[in-house]
């Protein structure tokens, strides 16, 4: 199992890893993912496939269950961390009963239009739920560094390792102003707004980003992060989270589940020429 892994990062990578910068250490930390439920499935379903078919078939007919396996395991995975990001920002915590992203499958190969064209729009749904997922993680990192370097917290933050759900609930605290530290960070994120719009507008770039980060009505939180997402691109922002689904997608892989919409237009319907 773990020889596969290395293959395939090895040959997903494509060159070895750059040395060491600065403080960078050579272990990898121990984190966990928010999304418990489904890294409690994944671990779950590939227990479950290593012990039932992994000495009763041979080697290349396997691997690629094996890998169907993990390939989905986390598109659930990702897809469940984008429902956990978003209740985190509507409540200020993560959630403790944890559900997948609802989706239609469907099992008729694009045969049947109706089932089809359902899927589709369930999916397309999907898609815009994930596409916010960017502005969320930036979201975190930005409360995440203001509450590291504050005078008055310092010595009061849980741990962020391996399980993040105290610290991530504690962020959520502070964005919907529940702690007595919320006001005088929200000050400073709203600083950081007005001094990035100002020098947006004095080089007169990207004016509408400038607007919004003034628009008051908004936490400055999320005005920062939407500001930032945006000036760093799609390629550097939601072209990477997409990259990643896309590559547990699989699918353009011989044992991929999903199958573009375009495989299947050129297929005459049932009973046509």
């Amino acid at each position: 199992m773990d020889e596969l892994l290395a293959v395939r990062l090895a040959q997903t990578c494509g060159h070895a890893p750059d040395r060491l910068r600065g403080r960078e250490q050579s272990q990898i930390a121990n984190r966990w993912p928010i999304a418990k439920a489904a890294a409690k499935c994944l671990r779950g379903d590939l227990a479950t496939v290593i012990e039932v078919y992994g000495m009763a078939l041979p080697r290349q007919a396997f691997l690629p269950m094996l890998e169907a396996g993990i390939g989905l395991g986390m598109v659930n995975l990702l897809l469940s961390t984008a429902v956990c990001l978003s209740e985190w920002e509507r409540t200020g915590g993560i959630p403790k009963e944890q559900t997948p992203m609802p989706l239609l499958v469907d099992c008729s190969h694009g045969l049947d239009s109706k089932l089809r064209n359902a899927s589709e729009a369930a999916m397309s749904e999907c898609q815009a739920r994930y596409e916010r997922l960017p502005v969320l993680m930036m979201l975190a990192r930005l409360l995440d560094d203001r509450v590291s370097h504050h005078s008055r917290l310092k010595n009061e933050l849980p741990p962020r390792q391996p399980d993040p759900t105290a610290w991530f609930n504690l962020l959520g605290d502070i964005y919907h102003g529940r702690h007595e530290r919320a006001e005088s960070i929200r000050e400073r994120l709203d600083e950081d707004c007005i001094g990035l719009a100002t020098n947006l507008e004095q080089t007169d770039e990207a004016l509408e980003v400038a607007r919004a980060l003034r628009n008051d009505q908004n936490h400055p939180a999320l005005r920062l992060a939407e500001a930032l997402v945006k000036l760093h691109g799609h390629q550097q922002q939601g072209g990477q989270f997409m990259k990643a689904l896309d590559s547990s997608l699989m699918p353009t892989a011989p044992m991929a589940l999903p199958s573009n919409a375009a495989s299947h237009a050129a297929k005459p319907a049932p009973g046509r020429r």
